[in-house]
């Protein structure tokens, strides 16, 4: 998961009034990723691109617990145990994700044996014979 945000606009504020200035959104933005996570977000298509296409080969971490359809797709569930240095930075970017999208949303603690994550992905056919998954 990489962060390519495309910022476009007509006036920039100060244009408009004197006593405004616009607010840096990429700086704002990067200071919400996780310190050890800043290189999600890139500055260029060519480098997401890049990422992109290496990320065709993700396979889930943990356990296949289910399966379902929704709306005619197949739904998969996955149960992460146990953590690993890799889980944990795929864990961090997809938590960044969710604080964009639930409100009061925080990180939860993975060094807290407790913890148990569930993810539930799309399966996605790329073409004939090749699949993948979408979070």
């Amino acid at each position: 998961m990489y962060i390519y945000p495309q910022i476009k606009y007509d006036k920039e504020i100060s244009s408009v009034s004197k006593e405004l200035k616009a607010d840096n959104i990429i700086e704002l933005l990067k200071n919400q990723l996780p310190s050890a996570e800043m290189n999600t977000m890139v500055s260029s298509l060519d480098i997401f691109r890049k990422h992109l296409n290496q990320q065709r080969s993700f396979r889930p971490f943990g356990e296949l617990i289910a399966k379902f359809d929704f709306d005619g797709r197949e739904m998969q569930v996955w149960k992460i145990s146990e953590s690993s240095p890799q889980f944990d930075a795929y864990l961090a970017r997809a938590q960044t994700l969710a604080l964009w999208y639930i409100d009061a949303a925080q990180y939860t603690d993975n060094d807290d044996p407790r913890w148990q994550h569930y993810f539930v992905y799309v399966l996605c056919f790329l073409w004939k014979g090749v699949e993948s998954v979408q979070i």
